[in-house]
């Protein structure tokens, strides 16, 4: 798999200088290579943070409300980001 994404880098290096320039055309590659890394570095935060909320939900699944974490939780002061996972708004 990698041999074929470094042959497939190549082609679309060679395309976009042979369509733009020397120097435009690897410009342009190296801009859609940072473009397409950062659509995957997001993609791939994202897909964790969906992760991650799904187990704190299924943690907390029958907690109805703020007063009921409170008291299930008492010695444990839980991240705001575990209230807003759960949807949780007067904490």
């Amino acid at each position: 798999m990698k041999n074929s994404a470094e042959l497939y880098s190549k082609i679309f290096l060679k395309y976009l200088q042979t369509n733009k320039g020397d120097l435009e055309g690897v410009k342009r590659y190296s801009d859609l290579m940072f473009l397409f890394n950062s659509i995957l570095a997001t993609t791939k935060a994202e897909r964790e943070m969906y992760i991650f909320k799904e187990l704190i939900e299924k943690q907390f699944k029958n907690v109805q409300t703020i007063n009921e974490l409170k008291e299930e939780q008492e010695d444990e002061k839980l991240a705001p980001f575990v209230y807003s996972c759960l949807e949780i708004k007067d904490y």
